[in-house]
């Protein structure tokens, strides 16, 4: 009978063991395998998309479906990764002299193109030359500084710089900078080269096809350089315009993986034991924000924009989209980022309606015989929440006499009319990338970056404090004295209000638990899948049966499991009882 108690006893603990595990460990950064889960081989990972992206090389071609499938076509010189740390990509290793002016950098040597030509450093010279720095949203704010390259063999490229440049390494992370085949794209008008269409990069997946309105195919590059990976054979971009039929999808195991969905259906589905829920990325340091174009006779009117700030209810809009994922942004920079101004962020205007009327009417605008003011073109994007912060911002306008006219308009669409033709005076265009070097951010708000791209200064905002805090922070190696610049451009730009901070945008991901490291890094669905593998792939070596695979246990899931545990469990103890009855006198 003792017997029989002691294996009760490790039965229902080996249970309750186990589904802590499996059942409900849904949520974290990256949906790593459990201890002795090797990778496999195969299988076709699913990924959801919004819309047709104009292009494919996402260096000319903004956009977030863009980024994503051109991270797995194309590599950078160095990666950055979940901890901070900057790792070797195309760049094998590097040296920086002692001014910070000159980097030497020497590349992988097996490296070679999609189409079997050798990677070398002439591609990086290229595509710096011809295509980042001239071409781009943030080439001059990133690159700008370079004096000159020289490439004095295949294998080493040296930058020189004519002032120091603290922040060259983060942006060489595929999230600003990826490097373009030389013999591709010279002698050609590069925007208009049939590769933006048909990539041809050195990364772990080849295009195949692209069949517009419906999907892109891209497959497993057999010469990698990066031995033995990818794992699996090949990935199917789907694109679905609306952000509930993503989900829908989802859920419904059409697809494998849904890069940033809206906030409510993140937090609906953490219990959920057929998603992992990747939550917290914070190392792009990501703000949503909302743009006001300064260059407009309206909104060029500070007591206006004051107005403005303090008509709409940010802690509302935040609570209500983010589902307590995200906090209050307050400034122009993430809030988890070691060069946030927590006094500048105190300055931000608080919600106050009240104030917001006597503001507006100081501007001269005072409320007519019908209650309204003016009328406010807002234009916003369809993801990101975009509705549903757009209605609530138009509802919080309205209250204090702001008529608004609204256009919630598909992505590359929303893009089109803020960034780059600038027909806007209120809008949103999701987040804006503010890390993981504060240098990165330059284009969202200097006079560098007003070019009319996708991703730059489309309020045309030009503060000369903040354009020269911005170029000096960067020139320096000293983080206390680059503090010091950055607090100048918060402190500014919180006076001058040419954006109405909303939140930190963690960047929520869904992935089918059957994929393990999911997302690939900090930069979330931008970053490249090639360590990515599916649970029930070919194994490299001999299985073990009682492996747990992706809440599974010997082709079992993890909620049958621990069902069949329990079962167990009260069987024995049903014996035990039984047996117990039985030896009685």
């Amino acid at each position: 009978m003792k017997k029989i108690i002691r294996l009760l006893i490790f039965v229902t603990f080996f249970a309750l063991l186990l589904l802590p595990n499996n059942v409900h460990a849904t949520r974290g950064l990256v949906n790593s395998p459990p201890p002795g889960v090797e990778p496999r081989s195969g299988g076709t990972l699913r990924v959801a998309l919004t819309a047709d992206p104009p292009g494919l090389y996402d260096r000319l071609f903004g956009g977030f479906d863009a980024h994503v499938v051109s991270g797995q076509v194309f590599n950078a010189l160095t990666k950055n990764e979940l901890d901070g740390s900057i790792t070797p990509e195309l760049a094998q290793s590097w040296e920086i002299s002692s001014d910070v002016k000159t980097y030497t950098l020497h590349l992988v040597r097996n490296a070679t193109w999609h189409d079997g030509v050798q990677f070398t450093s002439a591609d990086v010279k290229f595509t710096f030359e011809q295509i980042l720095i001239p071409l781009t949203a943030g080439g001059k704010t990133n690159f700008g500084h370079i004096q000159s390259i020289e490439t004095p063999d295949n294998y080493t490229v040296i930058f020189h710089f004519n002032v120091p440049w603290a922040p060259f390494l983060a942006a060489l992370d595929h999230f600003t900078e990826s490097i373009a085949p030389k013999h591709i794209y010279e002698g050609t008008d590069i925007l208009k080269n049939p590769a933006n269409l048909k990539p041809i990069g050195t990364g772990p997946f080849m295009f195949k096809e692209y069949v517009k309105g419906d999907h892109i195919t891209l497959v497993k590059n057999p010469n990698y350089w990066k031995k033995g990976l990818p794992y699996f054979d090949q990935i199917i971009f789907r694109f679905i315009p609306d952000a509930a039929g993503k989900v829908l999808a989802f859920e419904n195991g059409e697809i494998d993986y849904l890069p940033m969905p809206p906030y409510f259906d993140a937090a609906r589905l953490q219990d959920n034991s057929k998603a992992f829920v990747s939550v917290g990325y914070v190392a792009k340091g990501d703000v949503r924000y909302l743009l006001l174009k300064v260059t407009d006779p309206l909104t060029g009117n500070l007591k206006v924009r004051q107005g403005i700030a303090s008509a709409i209810n940010r802690e509302f809009v935040t609570s209500t989209t983010t589902y307590g994922l995200a906090k209050l942004a307050n400034t122009n920079f993430n809030p988890d980022t070691w060069w946030y101004d927590p006094e500048a962020a105190a300055k931000f205007p608080k919600y106050d309606p009240a104030l917001a009327e006597t503001l507006l009417d100081q501007a001269g605008y005072p409320r007519k015989a019908d209650g309204k003011r003016f009328t406010l073109n807002f234009v916003s994007m369809t993801t990101q929440d975009g509705a549903k912060i757009a209605g609530l911002v138009r509802s919080d306008l309205t209250k204090v006499g702001i008529d608004v006219n609204l256009q919630v308009l598909e992505d590359v669409t929303a893009f089109q009319q803020i960034f780059v033709k600038g027909s806007f005076q209120l809008g949103y265009g999701g987040g804006a990338t503010t890390g993981p070097d504060p240098t990165i951010a330059g284009k969202w708000f200097t006079a560098t970056g007003i070019v009319h791209i996708p991703f730059t200064n489309a309020m045309e905002y030009n503060n000369s404090k903040v354009n020269e805090a911005m170029s000096l922070q960067a020139q320096t190696a000293d983080r206390g004295q680059r503090k010091n610049y950055l607090w100048t451009v918060q402190e500014e730009m919180v006076r001058d209000l040419p954006i109405i901070p909303l939140s930190t945008d963690v960047a929520p991901q869904l992935i089918n638990p059957e994929w393990y490291n999911l997302p690939g890094g900090p930069m979330g669905g931008f970053d490249r899948y090639d360590r990515v593998f599916w649970a029930k792939g070919t194994a490299p070596g001999p299985v073990v049966s009682t492996v747990t695979v992706s809440g599974t246990v010997a082709g079992m899931d993890s909620q049958t499991f621990a069902v069949v545990v329990v079962v167990i469990a009260i069987i024995i103890a049903g014996l035990g009882f039984y047996v117990g009855r039985k030896r009685r006198p």
